[in-house]
């Protein structure tokens, strides 16, 4: 009896031990088959992301391949102004960034949550980061033809609907033309056919139009001050006398270069001491007109 049970314990000793083992192989076999976690891998050199989370180029379009990843990836970059966000191409593993500034921002994340992010800093000319300042004269028009960058195809973003000062256009050569419309500044936003955005201020000196033989107006000092005479014949204006005769006050009449004007301008600069003063100034036309212009100064505030 004593010996039988000896043989059953034996046998449920064994039964057991067997079934243990293979429950660890079984999971030993699971733990083998489960893929192991790839590494998020770019093929930016890791030196470089882990030091300055910064690559370089210079040109308007930065590529890299995206070694490893735990599943899919995802590429998202940050907007280049709010008008515009950089394209993104991704053809397999091969990714392609169209910049359109001086710094593009991306963040790589897989399917794991591991995630890799750095800053595109181009130098190329077209992205570099540019704020234009134009003075222009009241009552016209200038054109800017060195005002070029890109790809061409210039386009107006903002502005135009801002306080009216002036009106920004891009004509089919694709020259910058701006006109007055009246004091002040304001800010326009311009951008070529790829999406580059760049920002222009626009100044218009202070003017007043001359309608009548006899305009008095309030300036401060200094100053510089322009005055459309819109009645009389076109290119016959002079300046016959004044309270102060200075070789800064006269009569512009046909601009060249990037200017155009539909009439006179009478300009004066205004640079005398802060004490309140008045200023004549008397205007004769080769077809008989006349008129006078008073400046009244006072203390800028």
């Amino acid at each position: 009896m004593i010996e039988k049970m000896k043989r059953n314990y034996a046998t449920w000793l064994f039964t057991g031990l067997c079934a243990g083992l293979l429950t660890l192989f079984a999971a030993c076999h699971d733990t083998i088959d489960d893929p192991t976690e790839e590494e998020l891998q770019l093929s930016i050199p890791v030196k470089q992301l882990a030091s300055m989370q910064e690559v370089a180029t210079a040109d308007t379009v930065y590529t890299f391949d995206v070694l490893k990843s735990s599943g899919a990836f995802k590429v998202k970059v940050g907007e280049a102004s709010k008008y515009a966000t950089p394209k993104v191409t991704v053809n397999g593993q091969h990714v392609t960034i169209g910049l359109l500034a001086e710094f593009t921002y991306v963040t790589v994340t897989d399917e794991a949550g591991q995630e890799i992010s750095f800053n595109i800093h181009s130098s190329h000319e077209d992205l570099l980061s540019q704020s234009n300042v134009y003075y222009v004269w009241y009552g016209c028009t200038f054109h800017y033809p060195k005002f070029k960058y890109g790809l061409g195809n210039m386009r107006v973003l903002s502005g135009n609907d801002n306080k009216r000062v002036a009106s920004v256009s891009f004509d089919e050569n694709n020259e910058l033309k701006i006109e007055s419309e009246k004091n002040g500044s304001s800010y326009f936003t311009v951008a070529d056919g790829r999406g580059v955005a760049r920002s222009l201020q626009v100044v218009v000196e202070e003017g007043y139009d001359m309608t009548t033989d006899s305009l008095e107006v309030t300036s401060t000092n200094p100053s510089t001050i322009y005055f459309p005479i819109k009645y009389g014949k076109r290119g016959g204006w002079k300046l016959v006398d004044s309270s102060e005769h200075r070789p800064t006050d006269y009569v512009i009449h046909l601009p060249s270069g990037n200017v155009d004007c539909d009439y006179d301008l009478l300009h004066v600069y205004i640079n005398q001491a802060y004490a309140a003063k008045q200023y004549k100034y008397y205007l004769e036309n080769e077809d008989g007109s006349k008129g006078v212009v008073v400046v009244n100064v006072v203390k800028k505030k």
